[in-house]
């Protein structure tokens, strides 16, 4: 198979995932609520910052618990210098992303926390709740995630307000579309970017997506396990997922 064109299926997948809706948010419509899911992707953060300093936003949320992502933040925030100083042994994943955040400058007036969720579908619940218990309903609100994830958050945050009538629009801007060119030897490496995965294990993030957007018997959709709302997945993007897996058959059940 040739390598240049599965890359080239690689980085349409990737591009299918890393969803954005509207224009950047730094110059985009106010909302009440900029909701930060744990991840290793530390530009989240950075970029609600920049969202709450233009005015556009009122509240900042980090939201997260302690699970199976926890040691990639944790690393991501001791190769940072200017976050060493903050805890992450046995914390939540909202609670590090709160210290980030106000490293960064939002104010702690600014900050709310779901600190026990620990899988997509949780972190949109608890984000509700916590919402709920705070006495706010917002109209607007914008979800900053990890590339990789975009898509599938947004759908389990549409999902935890299903068929309520005062249900907030939900904006997405992923931070960053991921780009993989052809390297030496064969394999693909990254294109001219810093990021905070090895290209394998992007590989298997990307890959492994795909099944989970599904609206199938093994998928998470209304006929599989009933995580989202049904998602329909472009002919495109499956006929570049099947070459891509056939390529990276072992990366994609990562």
């Amino acid at each position: 198979m040739n390598l240049t064109a599965t890359v080239e299926d690689l980085n349409l997948i990737a591009r299918w995932l890393a969803r954005r809706d509207g224009d950047d948010p730094r110059m985009g419509m106010a909302v009440e609520v900029v909701v930060i899911p744990g991840s290793e992707v530390l530009a989240t953060v950075a970029l609600a910052a920049a969202v709450w300093s233009t005015g556009r936003a009122r509240w900042v949320m980090p939201v997260g618990g302690m699970g199976h992502g926890t040691p990639g933040l944790q690393r991501a925030i001791r190769s940072e210098p200017s976050l060493r100083w903050i805890p992450v042994a046995d914390r939540a994943e909202g609670a590090i992303l709160a210290d980030v955040a106000r490293t960064w400058g939002v104010p702690d007036d600014a900050i709310l926390t779901e600190e026990m969720s620990t899988n997509c579908g949780a972190n949109a619940t608890g984000c509700r709740h916590v919402l709920e218990a705070n006495g706010i309903s917002p109209r607007n609100v914008l979800i900053l995630q990890d590339p990789t994830m975009q898509r599938r958050t947004h759908a389990s945050f549409a999902q935890a307000w299903a068929n309520e009538p005062d249900a907030p629009k939900l904006w997405s801007w992923a931070v960053d579309f991921p780009d993989l060119v052809d390297g030496r030897e064969g394999e693909p490496v990254w294109a001219s970017r810093s990021s905070p995965w090895p290209v394998d294990r992007f590989i298997g993030l990307v890959l492994g997506e795909v099944p989970r957007l599904r609206d199938d018997a093994e998928g998470y959709g209304p006929r599989g396990r009933g995580f989202i709302p049904h998602v329909t997945v472009p002919d495109a993007v499956e006929a570049a997922w099947v070459r891509a897996t056939a390529r990276w058959a072992d990366s994609a059940h990562r």
